[in-house]
């Protein structure tokens, strides 16, 4: 029997993560906007990745974040001048972001990722990662600045031939992932985990976004070369 049915329709019986444990793990030469769950607030986040670890100990739990705007993530290293270019767009970014408040944030959806091939779903088939999927009107506040803030900023950047990504698909949040070369049976008591989880929810604070520059898609080593308080 697969997980229940998410509140977004998705329902799996099998994790396959070898394609996003390479995705992980490999880095990547990051900067974008992001803000992070405080730590004061990242109670029910721990104790739902704490369930799944319980059952499979190859989960890994992750930083709980949102990204706002991303301003470039591939493997091919920015040349330090178009990098100074990218990072100093924090000044143009200010005015955007002080004219915000502060955003409750609701997450009322935890489910595993989709797992896409050639822009296409696998049905049935997650990727391996668990996500938290935030609330249809905490998605449209914030899914709204991040297009303010790119049609402010996508002018400067139009001669490094470089698109900023905004949230595609809802806003969430990764909770983590497994990190399992093998693909996974969704039962027993993993299924389980799922059938238990399915009434999870949580709303959270998010104060500042930070521009930051990673390694990692999962934003674990992430140094914020400035933070942005919102209305401020």
């Amino acid at each position: 029997m697969p997980t229940p049915r998410s509140r977004d329709g998705y329902q799996f019986h099998t994790i396959s993560a070898l394609e996003e444990i390479k995705k992980q793990t490999d880095p990547l030469d990051i900067i974008n906007f992001a803000s992070f769950v405080e730590l004061d607030q990242q109670g029910s986040f721990v104790d739902a990745t704490d369930k799944i670890q319980r059952v499979n100990a190859g989960f890994k739990r992750r930083p709980p974040h949102v990204t706002l705007l991303t301003l470039y993530d591939k493997p091919e290293r920015l040349s330090d001048k178009d990098r100074t270019r990218l990072l100093h767009l924090g000044m143009a970014a200010r005015e955007v972001l002080r004219s915000s408040e502060a955003f409750e944030i609701e997450f009322n959806n935890l489910r595993l990722g989709l797992l896409s091939s050639n822009g296409k779903q696998t049905p049935g088939v997650s990727n391996g990662t668990v996500v938290a999927m935030a609330s249809p009107e905490s998605d449209r506040r914030f899914l709204e600045l991040s297009s303010i803030l790119a049609e402010k900023l996508q002018p400067q950047v139009k001669d490094l031939n470089i698109e900023l990504k905004r949230p595609h698909g809802g806003l969430w949040s990764t909770l983590g992932f497994f990190d399992c070369k093998n693909d996974i049976p969704i039962i027993d008591e993993l299924e389980d985990v799922f059938y238990d989880l399915w009434n999870w929810k949580t709303v959270v604070k998010l104060d500042a976004v930070a521009l930051c520059e990673a390694t990692l898609k999962s934003l674990e080593d992430a140094k914020a070369h400035d933070i942005f308080p919102f209305g401020v």
